[in-house]
This record gives structure tokens, C-alpha cells and sequence, in this order.
């Protein structure tokens, strides 16, 4: 009985999984397993179907690969529908077109696919992910176009150029202007390698532009154009040719192969004319200007620099032994916490008159004593103690010097006679 129990539950889901599963949307891959040719477009379509309606669009794959340019051509998108089980089951139809950029086998790996649907029963939004199997394409060469470097191959290939030049001749630093167009159908523009990179000619110098490369889709049928333009400038004169532009490509209709040849232009420019005779008194002029500007710093050199040096020297033999030099040099001893150099500067600057006399004011001199005993004293040493130690006695070495310096021009002062004498 137990057995009866477990057999008839089992049949019941596996009766269920089966219904559940054909509820849920259907994915279908169709595409043409033969072999494509190199540019030509492998047709893959892909059909969702699904039991109610999508009420959002799915969430298509690429079909991204190496090696492989994807296209979806007007209206590749269509509603569709089909029987399944007896009942009718709506879905979307979408086609792409693959194109090879090299023989070979590509493969475009297995992708995930979003599809919205409306449950059967309770009417609400389903959200599913699928997979899309992987598609393997296998694009070949004609026999005929093995030859071809680069390969080209298409229905239909047409090219045209203008070469623009100045017409009443050109000289250095003229330019020559030459623009290409190639117009092809069958395939992408995208094969058309690039034509204005031959050999450049002696004595030009070429600036390319980029290229442009504009494709069309009509019909599924791709086609499309590549302009190209050099402006070669030029740098001597001489004769010039721009080489021929030879197109060769493989026509997919005829099964041949066909040349286009785009002839090259020769240019003269125009040799530069060198100047050569002299100009007897234009050169006499300039040999005179020479020996006289070679005469006047000679003298210069003789007289004048040593005079100059000498004023020089005395000038720095001065302020080395003025007031304001031995000032200094005591502020710098104390920026570098000197204390010998310190000391010997404010004697100097005292010997030369640079401090008054002390009278009642001995803020330096016991600014002085406080260093000197935050140096040599072993009870405290502390660098914040030296440091602040230092920052008084500087402060009072420049209190002491601006005092003086006020004291001696008062002095000055008084000393002057009177402009206007009282009798």
C-alpha cells in the first residue's frame, strides 16, 4: 500500500513539472549551418513564444564575438505566432546578420535571454531567464580571391579622387591637396584598408586626416563609403609624383577578380633662389661696427673694470665694517643659537657705536645673562627654556639697536645749525 502511495505521488508530479514547463516561454535558434563567405551575412533568427502576451519586450542577445560584426537590418523585429498543444501561442521574431572578418570557424558562445510574460492563471508579470545556444559560423574565401592582400570582396566596388594644386605653380611651402572616396556594396567599408600610405615622395612632407567611413544598410544589403585625404606640403624644390592608387577586389557576382587604378600627378616646385653675389659696403659697414664694438670693450676692459672693482671693494670693505653689518651678523648668530658668535657680535657692534650707552636701560644685558645661564646651567637645560632665552635676547639686541639708530639721528639733528639765527 505504502508503494501504491509513493508510485501515485510521483506520477502526480511528474504530471505537474510536464505542465508547469510547457507554460514557460519557448526559445528557438534558427540560422543556415553552411558555409558563409568572408563579408557576406549569416542569417540567425531567434523566435520567443509564449503561452498569454509579453507585456515588455525581451531583453534580446548580442551575438558579440571576436571577429564577427553584428547587424540587425530595418524591421528585424516582428510579432509572430504559432500552435502549440492545440492552443496559440504569441510571440517575437527577431533577425540579425552576421558577418565574418576572417575565415575560419567563430564561435559565438551561449547567451542569457530576459523574457517577460503574463502568468496563464493569475494574469501577473513572469520574469524568466533562458539560454540561447552557442552557433558556430564557418566563413570561407573564394578560391579565386586567395591572392587577394587586402581582401576585398563585394557586389559592386567604385573609387574617384581629386588632386588640388596651386595652378600658376608651386614653391616651397605650397601644399598639394589629394582626396580619395571608395564606394562599395555587397559588404562593409570596413575591408577597405587604408590608400594613401605608399612610399611618400622625396621632398614633401604628408599630414593625413582620418579616415571616414560612413555604412548603410538597405534592404539587407550593406554598402557604404571611405574618404581619405593627405595634404602633402612641400619641402624642396624638384619634381615631384604622387604614386598610383591601385585598388584590387574580387567581384561576388562575376567571380573575378577586377583592378581599379587611380592615377598619380607629377608636380614641379619650384627651386629657392640663393643670394649670391656680396655687397662690398654692406660688408665694409659691418666689419667697421665689428672693430668698433671690439674697440670699445677693450677699453672698458682696460680703464673702466678695473675702477669698477676697486669701487666694488670699497663699497664692500665699508659695509663690512659698519654699524648695521655687525647688527646683522649678531641677528644671525642668534637665529643659529650661536652664543659665541652671539657675544662677539654685540661687542663689535658696541666697539662701532652701534648701542647707546647703557645709562638706567640694561634689558640687554641681562637678556644676555639670562641666556647664558639657560645654556650653562644644569638645572635647566630644556630646549623651550633656551629657546624662549633666545627669542629675549634678540628681542632686546633689536629693541636696543632701533633705540640707538632713533638716538643718533636725533643727535643729528640738534647738531645742525639753525636756518634762521635769532641775533
Amino acid at each position: 500500500m505504502r508503494i501504491l502511495f509513493v508510485l501515485t505521488n510521483l506520477l502526480l508530479w511528474s504530471v505537474f513539472a510536464l505542465t508547469a514547463n510547457a507554460q514557460e516561454p519557448q526559445i528557438s535558434v534558427e540560422y543556415d549551418d553552411e558555409q558563409t563567405i568572408v563579408g557576406q551575412p549569416a542569417i540567425v533568427r531567434i523566435k520567443v513564444l509564449v503561452p498569454t502576451f509579453l507585456p515588455q519586450p525581451p531583453v534580446w542577445p548580442s551575438f558579440e564575438a571576436p571577429q564577427l560584426s553584428v547587424r540587425l537590418p530595418e524591421r528585424s523585429t516582428s510579432p509572430t505566432s504559432e500552435q502549440v498543444d492545440g492552443a496559440t501561442w504569441a510571440g517575437i521574431t527577431r533577425t540579425y546578420r552576421l558577418y565574418p572578418m576572417q575565415e575560419g570557424t567563430i564561435t559565438v558562445p551561449e547567451q542569457e535571454m530576459i523574457v517577460t510574460y503574463a502568468d496563464p492563471d493569475t494574469n501577473a508579470e513572469v520574469r524568466v531567464t533562458q539560454k540561447v545556444p552557442a552557433i558556430e559560423l564557418v566563413s570561407v574565401i573564394p578560391e579565386g580571391a586567395r591572392g587577394l592582400d587586402p581582401l576585398i570582396l563585394g557586389n559592386k566596388v567604385s573609387a574617384s579622387q581629386t588632386i588640388e594644386a596651386n595652378e600658376n605653380g608651386l614653391a616651397v611651402g605650397d601644399a598639394i591637396v589629394r582626396k580619395i572616396r571608395v564606394d562599395i556594396e555587397g559588404t562593409s567599408p570596413l575591408f577597405i584598408p587604408t590608400l594613401l600610405d605608399e612610399a611618400v615622395p622625396k621632398g614633401v612632407k604628408p599630414y593625413e586626416q582620418e579616415p571616414k567611413v560612413a555604412e548603410s544598410l538597405e534592404r539587407g544589403v550593406l554598402s557604404g563609403t571611405r574618404d581619405e585625404q593627405t595634404t602633402y606640403v612641400a619641402q624642396s624644390g624638384g619634381n615631384v609624383r604622387l604614386p598610383d592608387v591601385v585598388v584590387e577586389w574580387y567581384n561576388l557576382e562575376a567571380n573575378k577578380i577586377e583592378t581599379i587604378t587611380l592615377e598619380g600627378q607629377s608636380f614641379d616646385i619650384a627651386e629657392i633662389e640663393h643670394e649670391t653675389q656680396i655687397d662690398t659696403n654692406k660688408l665694409k659697414a659691418l666689419l667697421a661696427v665689428g672693430l668698433g664694438i671690439t674697440l670699445v670693450l677693450w677699453l672698458m676692459w682696460r680703464y673702466l673694470l678695473p675702477k669698477i672693482n676697486l669701487g666694488i671693494g670699497n663699497l664692500r670693505r665699508r659695509y663690512n665694517g659698519s654699524r648695521y653689518f655687525a647688527y646683522r651678523q649678531a641677528m644671525g648668530a642668534a637665529k643659529r643659537r650661536d652664543l659665541s658668535d652671539f657675544l662677539r657680535g654685540i661687542e663689535v657692534l658696541r666697539a662701532r657705536g652701534g648701542l647707546r650707552h647703557k645709562d638706567q636701560n640694561t634689558e640687554l644685558e641681562d637678556a644676555v645673562l639670562s641666556l647664558t645661564k639657560a645654556i650653562y646651567d644644569n638645572r635647566d637645560q630644556s630646549d623651550r627654556n633656551t629657546k624662549k632665552q633666545w627669542q629675549a635676547a634678540s628681542g632686546a639686541l633689536a629693541r636696543r639697536w632701533s633705540g640707538s639708530i632713533w638716538h643718533q639721528s636725533r643727535k643729528r639733528k640738534s647738531e645742525l645749525p639753525s636756518l634762521n639765527p635769532m641775533r
